[in-house]
């Protein structure tokens, strides 16, 4: 982790230059992120995004910017609408910190175009984490010029308590239907020969 603090000052001089900040390697990003939160955005205005609830969708993180950080009141017909109104009231940098922008709820194409949306303001930047192996293939050329990122390998062999669904970190409680999720993925993984045995002994 200390030899990723060091980079935290390069962090926020190219996030001043146009660029974003994506994070990838092997291990929980969360606290590193976290510590570059602390140190460095307590007294911006910054916005943190939990791209691994399974309950998060783009209208809370714009009512987010809009409600809590630039006061807007308002109802919106759509998102690129939400979004304009958004940008157009920004005087001041405004940061985005998001925990897996490769997370279950940001994979799809309308929260990747809102966050690009949003990034491709000069005034908005971005310190990211993805964990997927496969991630870079959720974004366009369209996207990547909007999102203009500069990938640093933050390995940090922590554990993804939060991100796999930490009951006390997530703040929820894991419903059935979650476990259910976890037990048919563990199901899939395993061989014809695994599937016998366990229904074996399930009987």
């Amino acid at each position: 982790m200390r030899d990723h603090f060091v980079q935290f000052p390069r962090w926020m001089s190219l996030l001043h230059r146009g660029y974003s900040v994506l994070c990838y390697g092997l291990g929980s990003k969360k606290s590193l992120l976290h510590n570059f939160h602390e140190e460095y955005l307590l007294d911006k205005d910054t916005v943190v995004v939990n791209g691994f609830f399974p309950s998060l969708t783009v209208k809370q993180i714009l009512s987010t910017i809009s409600e809590d950080i630039l006061e807007i009141e308002g109802t919106f017909t759509s998102t690129s609408e939400h979004i304009e109104e958004i940008l157009s009231a920004l005087t001041s940098d405004l940061y985005l910190i998001v925990h897996n922008l490769d997370g279950p709820m940001l994979r799809n194409l309308k929260a990747q175009t809102a966050i690009c949306a949003l990034v491709s303001h000069p005034k908005v930047h971005m310190v990211a984490s993805i964990d997927h192996i496969n991630a870079p293939l959720i974004w366009d050329q369209n996207c990547l010029a909007k999102l203009n990122l500069i990938w640093f390998d933050t390995t940090t062999f922590l554990p993804y308590l939060a991100e796999a669904g930490d009951a006390n970190t997530l703040m929820v409680r894991r419903t059935g239907a979650s476990a259910l999720a976890s037990l048919s993925s563990v199901w899939a993984s395993l061989t014809p020969n695994a599937k016998k045995i366990y229904v074996i002994i399930i009987k």
